[in-house]
């Protein structure tokens, strides 16, 4: 490849300037014989094979990636003669129109907005009439028989690039020129570049040129990947709202993972797999690759081929979902949380409290007061007005009533009426809201893996979503105890934190129950209460030689602290449990399993949590 920064690095300057100008104004360049260049959609008349036309306002960023700022993406079409341009070696000359680009750069100095190398690539997508993806990528896209076929006359390039760095453009069409020509294609001349706006343009149907890819590219912001990963995430081209049939299989599979972000971190790990190792090498969290993929497999959307798993373009395409339309599926999946399923009353293994904690019974007496001047009246309190008016008429005649009227609703008084004037309105008092931030203390030992963690993680994102209040969650395990999510109303941070779990070990309750309390005391909150989740009993002692007496001394401490506990256990366990409890001057549910609808059991009939939600 010829080097052309070094050759007449003047004239590409001025050339650069030009392209900015016209990428600036909406409109496309002519470069060499063969591209059209422009930072918008492009068009082909098929009476004038020789005319491209190019749609100014159509910011080809936006139309294909789902941009948010327009000038951001590069759009090249490099035109040849009709037929087969392999798409793999054209993404290899690509990749060293790139090195050569970026090494010529920095020997000239002028790279302030040069990333990495390999990052430069990164950013460059290609397409052909075989197939195409991102230039670094696996290059196993765009295979749909519409879109091949839409590109049997040229290469489609796209990049993101600033101003000050489009003599980029002149590699990569140098490089796809020459890699056209090895392949024993003719290049083809354009003869012009007509420049219209088209009404609607921002809704033109691109249907054809959709895919499924590997794309850095959507909706990513400058030049910063997605999701904070080096490499990619593999979005469609083409934005819009998500399917709902899509929709839906996301928000199973959340059910089925614990998390939409568990999902998504099992889906990633296998799009980012080599291709000479397993997908799972490597694997954080809590996730098994046998299971995930197990569950993926019977959906369609994981293929193992040649002792390799990957992703079927169904898996792509949910993939794509959780990135692109994360605000939407995260929007359905908190409905649903909202309206999870509870069991009928008497349905036999609903929790049921062993011990009281002291909120049960207790009301509220309302109160009234008078209204402030000039303000507007939305509701009357009925019967301190009417008691305020009858006190006002006592004390007018200067005596009682009899007794039988002393009500002020009943006997001659009702008869006669009574009289309320403007000072004796009364309205109800508004009372301030007493906050429960609740701390789930949660048991992360190995035999809490699979429906049971599932369980826990819905219940924290429901207690989230139905109060005003803050959930923080502590998880215990193999030796110690650890805070995975601190207090907070972030429903991501929640799911995060969540998805960070990993069931192993053997259960440290006295840690767990110790590192609650240590934390709310340094949170400093005045309302909070430790709801304890657990299988088990305690297994890993703290400070003497018996776990189960250490969790005692452990429960003792939280009641002298006058920290509020409910704990949720199995049947099994139910005599350890009601000790601990006890000592805690706390409240036990105990359940047969822990699923998703006794934890709501205990959500929706336990005062404390009721109250919270009021």
């Amino acid at each position: 490849m010829p080097d052309l920064f070094a050759t007449d690095a003047a004239a590409l300057l001025v050339h650069r300037q030009r392209l900015a100008e016209l990428f600036r104004s909406g409109r496309g360049a002519l470069i060499g014989d063969t591209t059209c260049a422009s930072r918008s959609l492009h068009t082909l008349d098929p009476a004038r094979p020789a005319v491209v036309r190019v749609v100014s306002h159509a910011d080809a960023g936006m139309l294909f990636y789902g941009r948010h700022a327009r000038g951001e993406i590069a759009h090249l079409d490099v035109f040849h003669q009709v037929g087969l341009v392999q798409h793999r070696p054209m993404a290899a000359a690509l990749r060293e129109a790139c090195e050569q680009y970026s090494l010529a750069r920095r020997m000239s100095g002028a790279a302030e907005w040069l990333p990495e190398r390999a990052a430069l690539s990164d950013m460059v997508d290609v397409q052909t009439a075989t197939g195409g993806g991102r230039v670094t990528g696996q290059l196993i896209y765009g295979t749909g028989y519409g879109l091949r076929r839409a590109h049997l006359n040229h290469v489609h390039l796209a990049c993101f690039v600033p101003d000050d760095g489009l003599e980029l453009l002149f590699w990569l069409v140098a490089g796809a020129e020459q890699e056209v020509a090895r392949q024993g294609l003719e290049i083809r001349r354009l003869d012009q570049l007509e420049h219209e706006f088209l009404p609607g343009s921002s809704k033109l149907d691109l249907s054809p040129y959709s895919t499924p890819s590997d794309s850095v590219l959507k909706g990513s912001g400058r030049g910063q990947f997605r999701d904070g990963h080096e490499g990619s995430a593999p979005h469609g081209l083409s934005p819009g709202p998500i399917d709902p049939a899509l929709a839906h299989l996301a928000l199973e599979l959340a059910g089925e993972f614990g998390t939409l972000e568990d999902l998504r971190q099992a889906l990633d790990q296998i799009a980012r797999a080599r291709t000479d190792r397993p997908p799972w090498e490597g694997w954080t969290g809590w996730r098994s690759p046998t299971r995930a993929v197990a569950t993926l497999r019977p959906r369609g959307l994981v293929t193992e081929e040649g002792g390799r798993t990957a992703l079927t373009p169904q898996g792509w395409r949910l993939y794509t979902a959780l990135h692109s339309e994360r605000r939407e599926l995260e929007a359905q999946f908190k409905r649903a949380l909202r309206r999870l399923p509870r069991r009928q009353p008497g349905v036999q293994g609903r929790g049921r409290p062993a011990t009281g904690d002291g909120t049960a019974g207790s009301r509220t007496r309302k109160e009234s007061c008078r209204p402030r001047p000039g303000e507007r009246i939305a509701t009357i309190a009925v019967v301190p007005t009417a008691l305020a008016a009858l006190t006002r008429e006592m004390l007018a005649q200067g005596g009682s009533p009899p007794p039988e009227e002393q009500s002020g609703f009943t006997g001659g008084r009702t008869s006669r009426g009574l009289s309320v004037t403007p000072a004796d309105l009364r309205i109800p008092k508004p009372r301030k809201r007493r906050s429960l931030d609740v701390c789930l203390v949660l048991d992360g030992s190995a035999s809490m893996a699979g429906r049971r963690l599932r369980a826990a993680k819905y219940l924290a994102q429901h207690l989230l979503l139905v109060s005003r209040d803050k959930v923080g969650v502590i998880v215990f395990q193999e030796r110690g105890a650890r805070l995975v999510v601190p207090f907070t109303r972030d429903f991501r941070l929640v799911e995060q934190g969540l998805a960070s779990i990993e069931p192993l070990g053997l259960t440290p309750l006295a840690d767990g129950l110790v590192t609650a309390a240590e934390y709310v005391r340094r949170s400093r909150r005045q309302g909070c209460c430790l709801l304890l989740i657990t299988d088990g009993i305690p297994t890993v002692p703290k400070w003497g030689p018996y776990p189960m007496d250490d969790a005692r001394l452990a429960a003792a401490e939280i009641g002298r602290r006058r920290l509020r506990l409910i704990c949720l256990g199995l049947e099994p366990n139910r005599g350890f449990l009601t000790e601990l409890a006890a000592v805690a001057r706390g409240s036990l549910y105990v359940v047969e399993e822990l699923e998703p609808e006794s934890l709501l059991d205990l959500v929706h009939s336990h005062p404390a949590l009721v109250a919270r939600r009021r």
